[in-house]
Parts: structure tokens; C-alpha cells; sequence
């Protein structure tokens, strides 16, 4: 069971900033609709008994040779290193997203926005760092 009063906490933040989202209350799922670089762009926030998860899923490397999954394995781990507050993850699908988990004791407007910023600059550096290695294959 997630946590009401931290998707009431979130909804206020979102509507706040002036964001478009989407509420599923049964699930506990916010989907904001950003647009980034005219692409647009679904943020998903996720609600636990302790987290609040925001990510993005960026894309999936299933269908691709092992050579370039290596070469997007390497530049995502140097990326996790390079930028503070920025974490790709993949699940056992390959699919690839930009995560990130906030403590619901630390769900303030200012870690939260910290938190939701971050995964809209992975976004931008998946497309600028990551799809130009997809697209060489």
C-alpha cells in the first residue's frame, strides 16, 4: 500500500510547478506529461510504504548485439559517475530508465524537485550521449 498522504504531498508540488499529470489512484501512479526538446516525455512517480520512485523509461536494448549493449552499459555507469543525482537503471527485460528514490521522511518540495530534475536531465543525456551509440550500430 503506498502512502496517501505522500500522493496528496506530490500532487500539490506538481500543480504547484504547473505540471500536467495524470492520477491513478487505485495503482498510486502520477504520470506527469513533460516536453523536452519537443519530444514528448512521461515521468512516472511511484509510491511504496517508505519510497517515492520518479523515473522515465528511456528505452530498451533487447534487440541489440552484445558489442553495443557493452559500449551503452559503459557510457551509462561513466554517466551514473559524472553527474551527481543522475542513476540509470535496467530491468531483466533491458529496458533501460532513469530512476530516482526518494525517502518518504525526505519527501520535501526542495529534495523533491532535486529528485524529479534529475531525471529529466537523464533524459536529455540519454538522447545526447546514449541514442548517438544506439544509432551507430
Amino acid at each position: 500500500m503506498y502512502g496517501v498522504l505522500a500522493v496528496e504531498k506530490v500532487s500539490r508540488y506538481l500543480a504547484l510547478w504547473g505540471k500536467k499529470f495524470d492520477l491513478d489512484k487505485e495503482r498510486g501512479v502520477i504520470v506527469v506529461h513533460e516536453k523536452i526538446n519537443d519530444e514528448e516525455v512521461d515521468v512516472q512517480i511511484r509510491f511504496s510504504k517508505n519510497w517515492v520512485v520518479t523515473l522515465v523509461k528511456l528505452g530498451s536494448l533487447k534487440e541489440l548485439q552484445d558489442d553495443v549493449k557493452l559500449k551503452v552499459y559503459e557510457k551509462l555507469l561513466l554517466l551514473n559517475r559524472m553527474y551527481a543525482e543522475v542513476c540509470f537503471s535496467i530491468d531483466e527485460e533491458y529496458n533501460v530508465y532513469c530512476e530516482e528514490d526518494t525517502l518518504l521522511e525526505a519527501l520535501t518540495l526542495d529534495v523533491f524537485l532535486e529528485e524529479y530534475n534529475a531525471v529529466l536531465i537523464a533524459f536529455e543525456l540519454w538522447e545526447k550521449e546514449v541514442m548517438p551509440i544506439i544509432k551507430a550500430k
